[in-house]
């Protein structure tokens, strides 16, 4: 099968591979260029919290409110109302039995102590002819097993610029996103997005960034993810069959000084197609509906709350500088053929003395694909708010208390739990060599 490749495509790899061959000519040195490093961390936390469990809707509240479930009639009016074909129907309320506690009737451990432990191994140096290189690579240390993050970065720079291959997923638009202090806390559970959307599901396994020399305060990124899958038993090559089509990104950073201020601005845009669609049609969905056992999977088959199909990541943020304090604010949307997700944020950062202090706060929305029958949006939303300082105690020692509040609106538990709210505090120390 032939495959164009695009001119974006192009030359990103030819840049990569004549930045090489120029580095093949050049003169032997005497000694190798290239230094060594190895590395690392261990981040001890203790950590207390609580919230999350509580009950959740049942069948009878859920259904009262989605669909009129006083006759096969109703039912099929309301269906028909949200979206589905003619002559829809569901089984009533008589037919499921929904989970009543997520957590079983237990409550959360507080508190409780991790330790994540990671070694970093490194090369770096310049060659004869002016090309830089270097090479991270880390291994992480996690319960009692010992693996290859599988997330390693190349990089060649130059009177070029410089291009980055990596394995980490990260896309110019995480790359060059401002705006983020105090966004994506860590909170008791989970949050709406998991934070800010910088980068889609499409950029991943082998990517490619390139980053233009720096033009008067402005940086600019274009990213390639080329479409492979896992290599072919029969080809011995990767195959273009993977789950997303080549993916493209984006991304642009501007900084410049305003008085005695700095104002830095930085975001990006990524599209990802796929290559046959994951959304699952309306009849499947409707199955789904009539075989829940829990209010979420009800809500999910009735409206498709999750991310599906094709994707289009959008991300911007601003950070100002005034002396020792930064004020950030931080938007990202994810626009997919299911629902489509919104995040904000807003953050402060100041030292006093040895200490830096961060305050944040994000929202997040997860908008389904379908409405209520009567025209509303069905919307998840969380909230979170941060608060965390931190010190350096010397010889490679850091020491953090950080704390969060959160609150979850998910829209399958209004009648149930309603807004669920957690807290969660923690010190952290963490050890580098």
């Amino acid at each position: 099968m032939n495959k164009k490749i695009t001119g974006t495509a192009m030359v990103l790899m030819g840049t990569l591979y004549s930045g090489l061959a120029i580095a093949a000519d050049a003169p032997a040195a005497s000694g190798s260029p290239i230094t060594l490093s190895v590395g690392g961390e261990a981040k001890m936390q203790t950590i207390f919290g609580g919230g999350i469990c509580a009950a959740i809707a049942t069948a009878a509240d859920t259904m009262s409110r989605e669909l009129t479930t006083t006759s096969s009639g109703t039912i099929t009016t309301s269906l028909v109302a949200i979206g589905f074909a003619a002559g829809s129907t569901i089984g009533d309320v008589t037919t499921m039995t929904f989970t009543a506690d997520p957590c079983g009737g237990n409550k959360i451990k507080s508190p409780t102590t991790t330790v994540d432990r990671e070694i970093t191994f490194g090369a770096s140096g310049t060659l004869a002819n002016g090309l830089s290189v270097s090479f991270d690579d880390k291994m992480e240390l996690h319960g009692g097993e010992t693996g290859n993050s599988k997330e390693f970065e190349l990089k060649f720079g130059g009177a070029f610029g410089e291009i980055l291959v990596r394995n980490s997923g990260d896309s110019p638009v995480k790359d060059m996103m401002a705006g983020t202090t105090g966004a994506n806390p860590d909170v008791v559970g989970s949050t709406v997005n998991g934070g800010h959307k910088r980068g889609t599901s499409g950029f991943g396994d082998i990517n490619f960034t390139y980053y233009a020399p720096s033009m008067g305060g402005l940086d600019l990124a274009i990213g390639y993810a080329p479409s492979s899958a896992a290599p072919d038993g029969t080809a011995g090559l990767y195959l273009d069959d993977a789950a997303f089509k080549d993916t493209f990104s984006i991304g642009a950073s501007y900084s410049m000084a305003v008085g005695d201020m700095t104002v830095a601005l930085g975001g990006g845009f990524e599209n990802a197609d796929r290559t046959t669609s994951d959304c699952t049609s309306l009849a499947t969905d409707l199955a789904a509906a009539d075989a829940a056992t829990t209010s979420a999977a009800l809500i999910d088959a009735l409206y498709e709350t999750g991310a599906c199909g094709d994707e289009a990541n959008t991300a911007i943020g601003a950070d100002i500088t005034m002396g020792d304090i930064t004020l950030s604010a931080g938007y990202s949307n994810m626009d997919t053929d299911g629902a489509d997700q919104n995040t904000l944020s807003a953050g402060l950062e100041t030292s006093v003395g040895d200490f830096t202090y961060t305050v944040g706060y994000t929202q997040e929305t997860n908008t389904a694909l379908r409405k209520q029958q009567g025209g509303g949006k069905v919307e998840d939303v969380s909230r979170a708010m941060s608060l965390a300082a931190a010190t350096a105690l010397g010889d490679g020692v850091d020491l953090e208390v950080n704390f969060s509040s959160s609150e979850y609106d998910e829209y399958a538990q209004e009648l149930g739990a309603g807004t669920v709210t957690a807290w969660r505090t923690a010190v952290v120390i963490t050890v580098g060599f």
